[in-house]
């Protein structure tokens, strides 16, 4: 069961900016830049409980699923097909961040990645032409991303285009929008991990899920 909860609340629990919330996070009312306590601590209350080498290992897999909202049994499924690799950590954030709806946030077509999941199962993307409504689609080198023709579709990738760039926020140079008026984004090449700047560590993940 997918969680449905304040999606703060999860970065509070996990002390860390997850990005769940779109342009809120770039405010000064997100809690982790308050210094908000995790869930059911109160100030000067109670003794924070220091977390096992298991648990930090596995608070940093909690952090990735949580940052790219994927069920357990499907980062799983990543896992095992990034542990084929030679550098499992890299080509783990590499497969992440090809998800479609990872890949419609970074270039601005959505608010937040819950935004994009929202626009591909309404019909409002579409991927080399075809309308995608999966939300994992792996995306590659070469493909064209777009809103569908619609006026709607279209309206809303440009209203969030416009909101995302007033944040200070870094666009990635792996995917790129090549085109305003209808707005049309391309990924260039492989992701780079090293640009990603997830707020995790992914070779904790790797040592945690091959203990």
């Amino acid at each position: 069961m997918r969680y449905s909860g304040p999606r703060c609340r999860l970065c509070r629990r996990l002390q860390k900016k997850l990005f769940l919330k779109g342009q809120r996070c770039f405010t000064p009312k997100c809690p982790i830049e308050k210094g908000t306590l995790p869930p059911g601590k109160s100030k000067g209350k109670g003794r924070r409980m220091r977390l096992t080498d298991y648990g930090e290992h596995q608070q940093e897999t909690q952090r990735a699923k949580r940052h790219y909202w994927v069920p357990m049994r499907q980062f799983q499924r990543y896992f095992a097909e990034a542990y084929k690799s030679d550098n499992p950590a890299q080509e783990l954030v590499r497969i992440l961040e090809r998800r479609l709806d990872n890949v419609i946030y970074r270039l601005g077509f959505a608010l937040s990645r819950t935004h994009a999941r929202q626009l591909i199962r309404h019909k409002h993307i579409r991927v080399n032409h075809q309308r995608v409504t999966i939300p994992s689609f792996l995306v590659k080198p070469g493909d064209v991303l777009a809103p569908d023709p619609r006026e709607q579709s279209i309206k809303l990738v440009k209203d969030a285009l416009t909101m995302r760039r007033a944040e200070p926020d870094e666009f990635p140079t792996w995917a790129k929008v090549v085109k305003e008026d209808p707005p049309e984004g391309q990924v260039v090449q492989m992701p780079d991990p090293d640009e990603s700047q997830v707020p995790f560590e992914p070779q904790m993940i790797v040592e945690f899920l091959t203990r």
